[in-house]
Parts: C-alpha cells; sequence; structure tokens
C-alpha cells in the first residue's frame, strides 16, 4: 500500500468517527427537543392555551396589540405591542436549565432529563420585572404574568402604583 493509499484511508477513517459523533450528538439533540415539548404538553399546554384566549379576549379592539403562542420549540406565549414606532414584549417562556450548557448534553444524557429540569421564565420588556419559577409554582409565574398584563400592557394600574 502507498503512503498515498495509506493518508487516504487515514482521512476516511477520521471523517467516519466524525460523521458518527455528529449523529450521536444530534439523536441526543433531538431527544433533549422531544423531552422539552414532553414537559410542555404535560404541564403546560392546556394552560397556555387557555392563556392566549383570555390575553385575546382583552385585547381584541386594539389593533397595536398580538398575542401568539408558540406550541413548540420555544414552548412559550408572547403578547406584544407595536405602537408609535415603539415595541414591548410580555412573554412567558418554558426554559431549560442547562440551556447555556447545551453542548454539554453529553455529561447529562437527555435520556436523564427530569421535569424538574426545566423552569418558566416570565420577561417584560416594559418594566423589566422579569421572574423565574419553578414548574410547580406555575400558578404564581400565571399570576406575575397577568400582574405585568395588565399594567405593562392594558395600562391598568392598581391604587397602590397610583
Amino acid at each position: 500500500m502507498s503512503i498515498i493509499d495509506k493518508l487516504d484511508k487515514k482521512i476516511s477513517k477520521k471523517i467516519n468517527e466524525n460523521k458518527l459523533k455528529e449523529n450521536e450528538r444530534l439523536k441526543e439533540g433531538k431527544k433533549f427537543f422531544d423531552f422539552w415539548g414532553e414537559v410542555y404538553n404535560k404541564h403546560l399546554a392546556k394552560d397556555f392555551i387557555r392563556l392566549e384566549k383570555l390575553f385575546k379576549k382583552h385585547v381584541e379592539k386594539d389593533n397595536k396589540n398580538n398575542v401568539k403562542l408558540n406550541k413548540a420549540y420555544p414552548y412559550s406565549l408572547e403578547i406584544t405591542e407595536v405602537s408609535s414606532g415603539n415595541y414591548n414584549s410580555l412573554v412567558i417562556r418554558l426554559n431549560p436549565r442547562h440551556w447555556g450548557n447545551f453542548r454539554g448534553l453529553d455529561k447529562k444524557k437527555s435520556s436523564n432529563l427530569l421535569d424538574t429540569d426545566f423552569y418558566l421564565h416570565v420577561n417584560s420588556e416594559v418594566s423589566f420585572k422579569n421572574e423565574d419559577f419553578e414548574l410547580k409554582d406555575k400558578e404564581k409565574a400565571y399570576e406575575h404574568l397577568i400582574d405585568l398584563f395588565q399594567a405593562d400592557i392594558l395600562l391598568l394600574k392598581d391604587e397602590k402604583d397610583k
């Protein structure tokens, strides 16, 4: 076997090893995203649909507001307001705890993920009163979201805020 053939074989072997690693990483990623969807469907899907209806009911006559439910990644409910060139949004989103370390899925295989590896993030671009909630505390997250919706989108103030 010539040196060229040996080098070709060496390159082909490395390419095949890399393809196998990439395929494994993609399989783990798919499992991760599938599990994320299972957590959403199990804990939040029905509630988010009801919240979407509630928000639409209260902004339906207001052309500057839009309510959008994402039933797939990123599993969120977003209320946006566009007026006089301003863009404001209020979002509740299901997030994974180790999202910043997504590349580190090898350390924690997606088959070992638990529902508690996810949390709810409520974010307001108006008042910046952002909070994270455990899934078991989703009712508190909904209350916080509704409070922000009233104050930041509908501009309704409590007596204590006047």
